[in-house]
């Protein structure tokens, strides 16, 4: 008796599930997206929602992956990780970026032995 009963649930809940899928097929288009500014361009994902951080951005280079604060706390550096390396040292008063040291000779990721 309480098999027959979980098959049925089971069997409802499959038929229900399939209605909902298939009614989603039907669904009118969306609407067409107006096309992006030039900074919504730059922060639109591949489906085509927009990324609108809030506040300030500062540019940190190529894969910004770590940061140290000064002692004082006046100062953010920055490491730039991608394929120009570089350091940044950004003001946490404004957010201006004050220096840039770039590595004439990036460090090579693989090992030759």
């Amino acid at each position: 008796m309480e098999f027959r009963r979980a098959k049925r649930v089971g069997a409802v809940a499959t038929a229900v599930a399939g209605a909902l899928l298939l009614s989603a097929g039907n669904r009118a288009p969306a609407a067409e997206l107006p096309p992006p500014t030039p900074d919504e361009a730059a922060n639109r994902l591949p489906t085509g929602k927009a990324i609108t951080p809030t506040g300030a951005q500062t540019p940190l280079g190529s894969l910004p992956l770590n940061m140290v604060l000064s002692p004082g706390g006046q100062f953010l550096v920055t490491t730039s990780n991608g394929f120009r390396q570089s350091l940044n040292v950004v003001s946490t008063v404004d957010g201006s970026t004050r220096s840039t040291f770039s590595s004439p000779h990036p460090v090579s990721r693989t090992s030759h032995s």
